[in-house]
């Protein structure tokens, strides 16, 4: 969601992260970082976007992966 001002959204997840290898049918090729949570159960008093709804699986069943955003930030620790 586009903000005109820096907004940080901070989670705890236990998410592997991946660089992905895109390329388009002319050739053109982007390398994009995406998390795999390998849980996505609901968390109470956590905004929850039902994805697992969306997806027909049971939360927690398989790994959700998503790509992040361009301007996205990821710390993690080594």
């Amino acid at each position: 969601m586009p903000y005109p001002y820096a907004v940080f959204g901070c989670h705890t997840t236990t998410a592997a992260v991946f660089t992905v290898a895109l390329s388009d049918a002319d050739g053109t090729k982007a390398e994009a970082p995406t998390a795999c949570h390998k849980d996505v159960t609901p968390v109470a008093g956590i905004p929850w976007v039902p994805i697992h709804e969306k997806l027909g699986v049971t939360p927690g069943s398989v790994p959700v992966c998503h790509f992040l955003p361009q301007d996205g930030k990821l710390w993690m620790r080594n």
